[in-house]
């Protein structure tokens, strides 16, 4: 199975920043549907409308899209883990109702 992570900057549309990555109103440097103006009310909800309308265009074969949120993602190894993610012990994994039966910690 092919698997593709990329990050998204939203909101791009209401700001001039540009970190060089893909935005929430462009694909390959175009403008495509896109509600990257809405990012004020939406937040991270411009990003998936983006992944919704115009992934395919990038990835024709793709049979599943996940999406992650920076607030949402967690890392039960504290080695492995980015300073951003949620570090746990692989024993607090009940502690979020989680059924360890589909969480796949390498």
């Amino acid at each position: 199975m092919m698997m593709a992570c990329f990050p998204v900057q939203v909101g791009k549309a209401l700001h001039d920043t540009d970190i060089h990555i893909m935005t929430d109103n462009k694909l390959n440097g175009q403008s495509c549907d896109n509600i990257s103006h809405k990012n004020e009310s939406c937040c991270e909800l411009t990003a998936k409308y983006w992944v919704w309308k115009n992934l395919r265009e990038l990835y024709p074969d793709v049979k599943y899209i996940v999406l992650y949120h920076y607030r949402i993602f967690f890392a039960f190894h504290k080695s492995k883990a980015f300073y951003d993610f949620v570090s746990k012990n692989k024993d607090a994994i009940s502690d979020y109702e989680l059924n360890p039966e589909y969480i796949v910690i390498s």
